[in-house]
């Protein structure tokens, strides 16, 4: 009985302890559940880190890979430079050369002038000696002829002296074309002037049809350049674009077939504007040399070079009806009003604090139109060279200034992406829109003909249009790969040309 009592009295603990184990248990597989997800998590992330280490080894094989690449072209250059090194020799000596034979002939020029001017100096000696005999015998047979009539001898006096003064005359050309020649180098051309009113003074703006630029598409593409292609020149009766380059060259295109017509080299440095002549017969480029050129296509040449900048020369503008005018802007806070015919500056502009980037002509008018790095607009007189008004408002370098049709407003951009619209005549900011969000530079900007959309050319390679009244962004084109440098239309607005630093050239329709 006394076992059975004890067995009795000994379940609960049995059960006692059966329910301390299956808390274990559970407790046991809480952790287990717990251990299994925490190894998960280190799988995964070991997993993860595994991916990575493949990407990156494959990365850094294909990098090695390029690397190698890179090193056998180099060497590649390298061989094909030095293959012209000989020929590069030879034309050093070549060019040599010519400087030497180039400066005997002009030792030999500076002789035959010396000859020259000794042969006419015993021409003329000998041509006072004559005059002096024909004097003499003129004397002996008046006095030898006293005796006679009088009229027939004064009939042989006036004779012989009208013979006389035509042998005078014809031994001594250069004495009565001496002081007309002198005249005409010595005196000075005229300061531009214009003629007629604006045509478009007269015409509603909304009479004038909106150029859907913004549903304009990429239609054709042309690399032009070895380097970037700083501007753009439409041709004023054909079309005709001119394109300047960083490559030291420019060149002339057929649009839209994209035929190259011409090319000039000479410049030193890169390019940085260009300008077709009223007239369409020369171009004139301004460069990073300091100099500004003109080139006749008629003789495919450069017929003038004006290197009177101190520092580098950034646009270049023709006079909008003289093709004997041109103005340039430079890096030296000058601008220069150029007279062609005459191959001197008639003008200088001094004003701006720093370097001046953009110049131009305000049509119909006597001003000058100049943007500054000092974050300023000058409108200068251009007889007095005075600066008759000044528009503030831009916050960092101005890089553009273009004129609506009607010439009372101007739209001006800046290195912060900010473009402005200022009213000449009220003399106060219009409009202000920011393309940049204060990132992307603006390099240039225009009205369309209405001037109702405004063209944007940006840093960010994009050409924005914007409204003009709202200020509202409506749409951007995409294409260049880099930044867009300049935006023109052609004519009759059939079609939006832009060029860029990835050296292309393209046509938007």
């Amino acid at each position: 009985k006394n076992d059975e009592l004890t067995s009795i009295c000994s379940i609960p603990d049995i059960y006692v302890q059966k329910e301390k184990l299956q808390s274990k248990v559970k407790y046991l597989q809480q952790n287990l559940d717990r251990m299994e997800s925490i190894t998960e998590k280190v799988k995964n992330t070991w997993d993860n880190l595994r991916k990575e280490r493949d990407f990156h080894r494959m990365h850094h094989r294909r990098v090695l890979q390029e690397k190698n690449e890179l090193i056998k072209q180099l060497k590649r250059l390298k061989k094909y430079c030095d293959s012209y090194e000989p020929t590069i020799n030879s034309l050093k000596q070549k060019y040599e050369n010519a400087k030497k034979e180039k400066m005997l002939f002009r030792i030999d020029r500076d002789k035959m002038a010396v000859k020259m001017d000794a042969m006419e100096e015993q021409i003329r000696a000998i041509q006072e000696n004559y005059n002096a005999i024909n004097s003499n015998n003129t004397k002996q047979q008046k006095q030898s002829t006293k005796t006679r009539k009088r009229t027939p001898s004064a009939s042989r006096t006036a004779t012989a002296s009208k013979l006389s003064g035509i042998q005078n005359q014809n031994a001594n050309p250069n004495q009565s074309q001496t002081p007309n020649n002198f005249n005409s180098t010595t005196t000075t051309g005229n300061l531009p002037t214009f003629s007629g009113v604006n045509p478009y003074l007269n015409i509603d703006g909304d009479e004038i049809e909106i150029v859907n630029v913004d549903k304009f598409t990429l239609y054709k593409t042309y690399n032009v350049h070895n380097h970037a292609v700083s501007q753009i020149a439409l041709h004023p009766n054909k079309d005709i674009i001119a394109t300047a380059s960083d490559d030291m060259t420019w060149k002339l295109w057929n649009l839209p077939s994209g035929e190259l017509i011409m090319s000039g080299e000479g410049h030193k440095d890169w390019i940085s504007g260009c300008s077709f002549a009223p007239n369409g017969a020369y171009l004139a480029t301004a460069s990073g040399d300091g100099s500004v050129k003109i080139w006749d296509f008629a003789r495919s040449c450069c017929v003038g070079t004006f290197e009177d900048h101190t520092s580098v020369v950034w646009d270049v503008k023709y006079h909008f009806e003289s093709p004997n005018h041109i103005v340039s802007c430079s890096m030296d806070h000058t601008i220069k009003l150029w007279d062609i015919e005459y191959t001197k500056c008639k003008q200088t502009y001094r004003g701006h604090v720093d370097s001046v980037n953009i110049v131009d002509f305000q049509p119909y008018s006597n001003n000058i139109v100049s943007g500054s790095s000092d974050k300023t607009i000058s409108f200068w007189d251009l007889r007095s060279a005075l600066c008759i008004q000044t528009f503030y408002g831009h916050h960092n370098s101005i890089n553009n200034i273009t004129f609506n049709k009607k010439c009372d407003e101007i739209i001006s951009c800046d290195a912060d992406g900010i473009v402005k619209i200022f009213d000449i005549r009220m003399i106060k900011e219009k409009k202000e829109i920011n393309t940049g969000k204060y990132v992307h530079p603006c390099s240039y900007v225009m009205f369309d003909e209405s001037g109702k959309r405004i063209i944007v050319a940006c840093d960010d390679g994009l050409i924005k249009i914007y409204d003009t009244e709202s200020g509202n962004h409506i749409e951007s084109l995409a294409g260049h790969e880099d930044s867009v440098n300049c935006v023109l239309f052609s004519h009759k607005n059939k079609m939006l040309m832009s060029c860029g630093s990835d050296c292309t050239l393209r046509l938007w329709q």
